[in-house]
């Protein structure tokens, strides 16, 4: 089974929303019908430089008020 058969079995089985939505919707993911597997492992790659990100300092907050 090809990465794109099994990421085509997965997005079916595994997620049932994307089966319930108007067909309206634009899918960033299917190209013709099919999973395009570049637009997927290129998010991937995106997202996960996105979530290791290096954190911002800590900044105290120096107020002798605090109102929520």
């Amino acid at each position: 089974m090809t990465l794109q058969e099994r990421i085509q079995k997965l997005m079916e089985k595994e997620n049932k929303y994307f089966n319930k939505t108007p067909k309206n919707i634009h899918n960033p993911f299917i190209q013709d019908g099919k999973v395009c597997v570049d637009k997927y492992i290129e998010f991937l790659e995106e997202y996960n430089a996105f979530i290791n990100h290096q954190p911002k300092k800590f900044k105290k907050i120096n107020d002798k008020e605090m109102i929520l």
